[in-house]
C-alpha cells in the first residue's frame, strides 16, 4: 500500500513538472506567443485586429516576467491599416501575490509605427501601472520619440511624460524640434470616456516658416519669418470642437505682395475707399502700383512687424485678427479682421494644412 501510495506521488510530481515545463516551453515559443497575444488583445481592445504578427525572441520567466524581440505586427483599428515593429519590450509584475497593490512594469525599445499619413519611428516608453485591491488603475510614463511624421509635417526629438488617475491622462513636460525652433506644452485626454475628450496647449518658439514653405508651400510660402507663437485647442475623436492661436515675428518678415494686396483690399472694402490709391510709398510712389510691380515679380514687402491671432467661435467659424507694419510701403494696419467658415467644421483644418 505504502509503494503504490508513494509512486502516485511521484507520477503526480512527474505529471507536475512535466506540465509546468511544457507551460514554459509554450510561452518561450514565438508561434505560441504570437497565437496567445493574437487571441488576447481583441478581448481587452476590440477596436484591434492583429491580421499578422511575427516574433524573433520570446523569453518567459515565472512568475511574471515576459521578454519580447524582433517583433513585426500587422493591424487594423477601426478599419485603419497599421504597422507596428520593435527591437525589444519586456513587461512583468511586481508584488504579484500582494492582495492590496500590484505594480506593472513595461518597456518599450526602438519602437516603429506607421499607419496611413502617420510614421513614427525612434519610440521609447518606460512605464509603471499600480492597481490597488479595488482594481483602480494609476500609471506613469516616461516617453521618448526620435520623429513623428504626420505627412508632409516632421517633428523630432520628442519627449513628454505621461500620468494616468484612473479616467485622466496628463501629459506634461512636452518638448519637441519643429522647424528650426522648440515647441513645449502640456495636456488632458479622458480616456475612459467613449468620445476621450481632451484639451492641449502648445508654445513655439524661433520656428522659421521658410523651412515649413518647403514642406507646404502652398499655405506657409507668403510670409517668410521666424516666429514665436502659442496654440490652444480641444476636442474629441471626432476632431478639434475649439483652438485658440497667436503667432508674432521675432524680428521682422518679408510677405508676398500678392497677399499683401488682398489684405489692403479689405481694408478698402471696409472704409469705402481705396487705399491703395491714396496712400505712398516711402520713397513716393503710390502703394498700388508698386504692389502691382512686385506682384508681376512674384516679389515680397518688407514688414517691421506682424502679429496674428486666430480663435474659433461656434461649430465652423474662425476670427482672425491681423496687425502689421511696413516703413518702407509706410503701412500701419491694427486689428484687421477676416471672417471664416470652415467647410465641414473644424475637422476640416486638417484637410486644409495638409
Amino acid at each position: 500500500m505504502g509503494d503504490k501510495i508513494k509512486n502516485v506521488l511521484i507520477g503526480t510530481i512527474v505529471f507536475i513538472f512535466l506540465l509546468l515545463f511544457l507551460f514554459h516551453y509554450a510561452l518561450n515559443s514565438e508561434k505560441v506567443m504570437a497565437a496567445l497575444i493574437k487571441k488576447v488583445v481583441p478581448r481587452y481592445f476590440p477596436d484591434v485586429q492583429i491580421s499578422q504578427l511575427k516574433i524573433k525572441r520570446a523569453k518567459f520567466l515565472y512568475p511574471v516576467n515576459l521578454s519580447l524581440g524582433g517583433v513585426s505586427c500587422e493591424f487594423r483599428l477601426n478599419r485603419q491599416a497599421g504597422l507596428l515593429s520593435f527591437d525589444d519590450a519586456n513587461f512583468f509584475i511586481k508584488n504579484i501575490f500582494d492582495k492590496q497593490e500590484k505594480n506593472y512594469v513595461f518597456s518599450l525599445d526602438q519602437a516603429r509605427l506607421k499607419a496611413q499619413n502617420i510614421s513614427v519611428s525612434g519610440f521609447n516608453v518606460f512605464a509603471i501601472a499600480f492597481v490597488d485591491g479595488a482594481q483602480a488603475v494609476t500609471f506613469s510614463a516616461e516617453t521618448q520619440i526620435g520623429s513623428l511624421e504626420w505627412d508632409p509635417y516632421l517633428i523630432e526629438r520628442i519627449k513628454f511624460n505621461a500620468d494616468g488617475d484612473g479616467s485622466i491622462v496628463k501629459i506634461d513636460d512636452f518638448l519637441a524640434n519643429l522647424y528650426g525652433g522648440m515647441v513645449a506644452g502640456e495636456g488632458r485626454v479622458h480616456y475612459i470616456r467613449a468620445d476621450h475628450p481632451y484639451a492641449l496647449a502648445l508654445d513655439f518658439q524661433d520656428v522659421d516658416l521658410s523651412e515649413l514653405a518647403e514642406v507646404n508651400p502652398g499655405i506657409f510660402s507668403y510670409v517668410r519669418a521666424r516666429v514665436n507663437g502659442a496654440l490652444e485647442f480641444s476636442g474629441d475623436v471626432q476632431g478639434i470642437t475649439a483652438l485658440d492661436c497667436n503667432v508674432e515675428a521675432i524680428d521682422g518678415a518679408m510677405m508676398k505682395a500678392s497677399l499683401l494686396k488682398q489684405l489692403l483690399d479689405i481694408v478698402s472694402a471696409s472704409l469705402g475707399k481705396d487705399l491703395t490709391a491714396m496712400m505712398r510709398t516711402k520713397d513716393n510712389r503710390p502703394v498700388g502700383q508698386a504692389l502691382q510691380d512686385l506682384i508681376r515679380e512674384d516679389g515680397s514687402v518688407p514688414l517691421t512687424r506682424i502679429k496674428l491671432r486666430s480663435a474659433s467661435e461656434g461649430e465652423d467659424k474662425i476670427n482672425t485678427f491681423i496687425s502689421f507694419e511696413s516703413d518702407k510701403f509706410n503701412l500701419n494696419i491694427d486689428s484687421l479682421t477676416i471672417d471664416t467658415r470652415i467647410e465641414g467644421g473644424y475637422k476640416g483644418l486638417l484637410r486644409f494644412l495638409r
